[in-house]
């Protein structure tokens, strides 16, 4: 299935790259609408795509028995309105791929320039992986994703209303409320400037990372992590939210592309003022930093999704502004994105991302090991 994966991902990647040209092209935004559409239907399709999925799936199914309802209202009511509707399990896939992606591109609608930079980093960098796998939490990240521009024109009610939808797909948005005081009382400017302190605290992180503090911050804020939803209170254990880590290829590309951004930090800012950057850039490092230092633990890094999911954009910027400004920088970055690409796939049967469409019932057996709900 490995060469299955590769055509389909690849593929893919091809019709959405040039949809996405043609929509920056012509300025036409229904071209980004068909690359969001290919992307959903493809991702409608498959099986297994995703550690989630089974239980996804399981959830999908059962919900209109009034079973496995303790997901979010929004959530509950989205997978009632597809029984109703009564398109089934595939549109179901296909519409959770297309929304959260769809509020990714949203973002970036005013700025045809963006449009291949943020389908190039989705796709290469894997980006479509926590689409496919943590659903309702994309959910929710598309929502605030959306809600920084309003933040950035003090719109505070409109950043609210957004952050209000985010909420009730998933309950963790309700940590995003401090977001906006944040920013008022800086009177919505940049809070992260400096190049050589950035460099000092991302260093810092790596030494942080050695001292263990994940056991001690999860025993500590135990309750905050089960009203979140990333701890089942029940059958509680630190260990079981404790991962070993080793340094591998795929850290060493995350933080070489990091470090890249960090020390062009301040001209990407400038080059691109006249858009939210700045402050999706501050909230992105700061979840980056934390999700450098705390790496070894599954609940913590998913509770900074909102954040470090912002990469999307902060590298769409980077490359965007390296292909005008440093062309060298731009072939380094893209290269390390199509590894990343790469690896991805050939690490499908570990990583879930190998690729089986769901009428291929001779080839389920492969996903056996993620069926567990």
């Amino acid at each position: 299935m490995l060469l299955q994966s590769f055509i389909v991902y690849s593929s893919l990647t091809a019709v959405m790259l040039i949809l996405a040209w043609q929509a920056g092209r012509s300025k036409d935004w229904s071209f980004m609408l068909l690359a969001v559409l290919a992307f959903s239907v493809i991702f409608g399709y498959r099986y297994g795509v995703g550690r989630d999925f089974f239980m996804y799936q399981h959830m999908f199914n059962k919900v209109v028995e009034g079973l496995d309802r303790d997901c979010e209202w929004g959530f509950e009511q989205l997978m009632l309105l597809i029984h109703q509707i009564g398109w089934g399990e595939t549109f179901f896939f296909a519409i959770t791929s297309f929304i959260p992606l769809y509020l990714v591109v949203r973002v970036v609608k005013d700025e045809p320039d963006m449009y291949v930079p943020v389908i190039a980093v989705f796709m290469l960098y894997a980006f479509w992986q926590p689409t496919a796998n943590v659903v309702r939490q994309v959910f929710a990240f598309g929502f605030f994703a959306v809600s920084i521009k309003p933040l950035q024109q003090q719109k505070w009610l409109l950043h609210y209303a957004l952050i209000a939808i985010a909420f009730l797909f998933h309950k963790s948005a309700l940590a995003l409320v401090i977001v906006y005081p944040i920013y008022a009382l800086n009177r919505h400017e940049a809070y992260i400037k400096d190049v050589g302190s950035q460099l000092i605290i991302f260093a810092l992180a790596f030494l942080l990372m050695q001292f263990g503090l994940v056991e001690w911050l999860i025993d500590a804020f135990f309750n905050v992590i089960v009203l979140l939803g990333y701890a089942d209170s029940a059958a509680f254990d630190t260990h079981m939210y404790y991962e070993d880590f080793s340094l591998g290829l795929g850290f060493i590309i995350r933080m070489s592309v990091n470090l890249m951004i960090i020390c062009h930090s301040k001209e990407i800012k400038e080059h691109f003022k006249s858009t939210p950057v700045a402050i999706i850039y501050d909230i992105w490092f700061v979840g980056m930093i934390l999700s450098v230092i705390f790496v070894q633990s599954m609940s913590i890094t998913r509770m900074l999704l909102y954040f470090t999911q912002l990469a999307i954009f902060v590298m769409a910027y980077a490359l965007e502004y390296f292909r005008r400004e440093k062309p060298d920088y731009f072939w380094v970055m893209l290269a390390l994105m199509l590894l990343t690409f790469v690896a991805t796939i050939m690490d499908g049967d570990s990583n879930t991302a190998t690729y089986i469409f769901n009428w291929q019932d001779e080839h389920f057996h492969l996903k056996k090991a993620f069926m567990k709900l």
